[in-house]
């Protein structure tokens, strides 16, 4: 999803993309993909380190919109503050329910900043992203996401793959 988002960004001419990741090959295929600067969390390992450096990257503002992907609930107040004041926050990662995380509610009324969440989408809004996509497909590497395909027979072995976070996107085809 994170990576789509990058993609998705900067298809759309988005100035300046931040990407927070600690996964080699999604982060060698964010860079790919076009993200201006890596905030990686092996080196910025707590969460003050990584909103100061969002902070540092976009002059003391922090970020016009920030998008949530990792569905780690400790990600929600970290990518609340590196939000700007009057900015967007989204999240899209939480298709589970890992549980909650405290958030302080005076933070979003003093950012006057916006909160959105997605868990479903209406079907007219995939032509819109498939459009999206496709003007994409001559500039970005977006078929390079799927990094491995497997037939039905071998789903055992796709969800061990998955699990040993080798690879990025993993296929099962016919």
């Amino acid at each position: 999803i994170g990576l789509l988002v990058v993609a998705a960004a900067k298809i759309a001419g988005a100035g300046k993309v931040i990407a927070v990741d600690m996964v080699d090959d999604r982060l060698k295929m964010t860079e790919r993909l076009g993200a201006d600067h890596i905030i990686y969390m092996r080196t910025f390992n707590s969460t003050g380190e990584r909103v100061e450096e969002v902070e540092r990257l976009t002059q003391g503002l922090g970020a016009d919109v920030v998008v949530e992907c990792a569905g780690v609930p400790a990600a929600v107040p970290e990518g609340i503050n590196m939000t700007r004041r009057g900015g967007k926050f989204v999240e899209v990662g939480h298709y589970t329910d890992p549980g909650s995380v405290e958030v302080n509610p005076h933070i979003i009324c003093m950012k006057d900043m916006d909160i959105l969440g997605s868990w479903a989408y209406p079907p007219t809004q995939f032509d819109t992203a498939l459009q999206t996509l496709r003007r994409g497909m001559e500039t970005l590497p977006l078929a390079d996401i799927v990094t491995h395909r497997f037939k039905v027979t071998e789903a055992e072995k796709a969800i061990q793959t998955v699990k040993s976070r080798k690879g990025i996107k993993m296929s099962i085809v016919p």
